[in-house]
């Protein structure tokens, strides 16, 4: 094929995009035709040729080659990747201009990538370079996710950058956003005081994107960043500004839960969904019948839904809830806990039922706390002879200030003496005197071995979630009547045939055989094994899933898949996910747009000091997020306690 008779240049998106697969015939085909005798004309002709080695060099190649054909592909690839180390070591301020006009725009960082490697950057002027690149569309953006540019023109971007008040957004991306869709090197002449400087500029700024502005408002003070406690504070009346006077000229979209209770109402719980708006009717007969504290805390795990059938809690972000918008066109920040619609209103719903439980205990004489109380000095040496934990409710007549602190202050010490006794099978109370270490969420032990799995960075397993589960994924869609969210449900619910497939699909459906993760008849296409599914669909859904509440040939394919180097299995109190659920509403230890409740609170640097009503909400917090634990911590016994580690027996 001819330079330029290719509608779209040929591109390579990585090992690990699907995309690539289309393109492995055009990628042969552009090495086959490569001539020496040829030298390429212009920067396009190089980087093209030099996307069609990457197939080459990722063993991209049809599957139908024979040894010969490769060993003679990898020798023409080798040819032109010594062609194209040709064409940009000879670039110069000279032939610049001349050499990568009308550059596709997807070639850029290309571009960069092959000017740096071949010392172009050293060869040619930093104004002539920098005008020549902005001229023909390359962003400051793009310029500065090349470390070797960066480093030569360090004394020019830097100056790039403070002269627009907009160079502001690259620093808060390389500093604050983990959504950049690539890297930002900045310039090691930029200093702290230009960086401050220029974000207090940006925040005073007319157009300043408020995304950005949030950013700056939730990222932790570090004279390096620029950033400290009185820009923060600008950011955050400039923020408040903003939403408010938005709020002002626009209705917005309304979302949120609403709770009832009925006298008529057989069914323990009927929920309806109207439009963002999740309504739940509760029985008053259930709840009058289930004030026992088993069924109190029963309700919040089964009623509720605070965790999964498999004591998987519901009630962190996910990142398989999140939309599309949330996941690509929200700006969120490197530290920041991301959350979307789905999250807000299940963190309003368990808080308003949780305030529900309180009001109606209430009513009947029946303090929560002391619900609390009683599975900690109770139940649990009771059932599974774990005697030493104690648990001390508030006070009767305390402030919920007050309330608020103490639960705090017990939740802490009921997650020490659940890791000393986890540790020991015993809590030594002298011990416990001493120890003074912060509550480390992510290290609280579990009694059970290998208790959870998670997927590895293992290419194939990712590939699979993707394929299966993302709304992304190129299988979602064949036509109008076969169509679906994502793969799995598509294939699942319908009669798929492989023929069903477009050409451009069934590349990928081919890997999925391979893999063993599908199989294909002439009847239809459907999941190989279901067993391994449920693991798969775990993984993507809730980013682990429980080992021992699989059944024998969920474990055995559960073993199958760390023996592939798919999956990894570790051992704690709460998943990698419920753990950073915990630090996002408690400490600044992961996140720094958290709330960070206990830390305010145990430090007397709460806001609002005088505010019951914010207290009391507060309080429902420190309350649900106990009995989450409980939750956690009654699996892990069951767990624990059940002959050869099986927990199917729990009921």
């Amino acid at each position: 094929m001819t330079e330029g008779s290719r509608a779209r240049r040929l591109r390579f998106y990585g090992p690990n995009d699907y995309a690539s697969y289309w393109q492995v015939d055009d990628a042969v085909e552009l090495i086959r035709g490569f001539d020496e005798a040829r030298p390429f004309a212009t920067a396009t002709d190089a980087i093209e040729s030099f996307n069609a080695q990457q197939f080459v060099n990722a063993g991209f190649l049809p599957r139908t080659f024979s040894d010969d054909e490769r060993a003679e592909l990898e020798g023409a690839a080798a040819g032109a990747r010594s062609a194209v180390a040709r064409f940009f070591t000879l670039v110069d301020d000279s032939n610049l201009e001349e050499l990568v006009s009308d550059l596709p725009f997807e070639y850029h960082l290309d571009l960069l990538l092959l000017l740096g490697n071949n010392r172009a950057y050293e060869r040619c002027d930093a104004a002539r370079m920098l005008q020549v690149l902005a001229a023909n569309g390359v962003t400051l953006g793009e310029m500065l996710a090349n470390k070797k540019l960066v480093t030569v023109y360090d004394s020019d971007l830097r100056n790039a950058l403070l002269r627009d008040v907009r160079g502001a957004e690259h620093v808060i991306r390389h500093h604050f956003s983990k959504d950049s869709k690539h890297t930002i090197h900045l310039p090691r002449s930029l200093n702290g005081r230009d960086k401050r400087t220029l974000l207090q500029r940006y925040i005073e700024h007319p157009d300043a994107n408020f995304n950005y502005v949030a950013l700056i408002e939730t990222a932790k003070i570090e004279a390096a960043t620029g950033v400290d406690a009185r820009l923060k504070l600008i950011a955050k009346r400039r923020n408040e500004k903003e939403t408010k006077e938005f709020f002002v000229n626009n209705a917005g979209m309304k979302s949120g839960c609403e709770l009832s209770i009925s006298d008529e109402q057989d069914e323990p719980v009927v929920e309806s969904v109207d439009g963002m708006v999740v309504s739940y009717s509760y029985s008053r007969a259930w709840l009058e019948s289930t004030t026992d504290e088993p069924s109190v805390l029963n309700n919040f795990q089964h009623l509720f839904h605070f965790a999964n059938r498999n004591v998987i809690l519901t009630l962190p972000s996910y990142r398989s809830q999140l939309g599309v918008f949330e996941r690509f066109m929200m700006t969120t920040g490197r530290t920041d806990y991301h959350i979307g619609v789905d999250y807000r209103v299940r963190d309003m719903s368990s808080t308003i039922q949780t305030q529900l439980v309180h009001h109606f205990l209430a009513q009947k004489g029946i303090d929560l706390e002391s619900v609390v109380g009683w599975f900690f000095e109770d139940y649990l040496p009771a059932e599974f002879g774990a005697s030493g934990f104690a648990f001390t409710p508030s006070a009767s007549g305390s402030s919920y200030l007050e309330k608020v602190r103490h639960l705090f202050s017990e939740m802490e010490s009921v997650v020490r003496q659940f890791t000393f006794f986890a540790e020991d099978d015993e809590i030594d109370r002298e011990l416990l005197t001493i120890s003074s270490e912060a509550v480390r969420f992510k290290d609280i032990p579990s009694r059970v071995a290998g208790k959870y799995l998670y997927a590895t960075d293992h290419s194939e397993i990712r590939g699979i979630l993707h394929a299966l589960f993302s709304d992304q994924s190129t299988l979602n869609y064949i036509n109008e009547d076969l169509r679906a969210d994502n793969a799995a449900e598509l294939i699942i619910r319908n009669k798929v045939t492989y023929g069903d497939f477009a050409g451009h699909q069934q590349p990928i459906v081919d890997q999925l055989i391979d893999l063993g993760i599908l199989t294909s008849d002439s009847s239809r296409v459907q999941v190989t094994d279901a067993a391994q599914f449920l693991i798969l669909s775990s993984l993507f859904a809730h980013e682990c899933a429980s080992y021992f509440h699989l059944g024998e040939r969920g474990r055995a394919a559960a073993d199958e898949m760390v023996s592939r180097g798919w999956l990894r299995r570790e051992s704690s109190l709460l998943t990698e996910e419920e753990a950073s659920y915990f630090n996002y509403h408690l400490n600044n230890v992961e996140f720094s747009n958290g709330p960070a409740l206990r830390n305010k609170y145990l430090h007397g640097s709460q806001a609002n000091a005088d505010d019951a009503d914010a207290h009391f909400a507060v309080y429902l917090v420190a309350l649900k997020l106990l009995i989450a634990l409980i939750i956690k911590i009654n699996d892990d016994f069951w767990l624990g306690s059940a002959d050869d580690s099986k927990g199917d027996s729990q009921g």
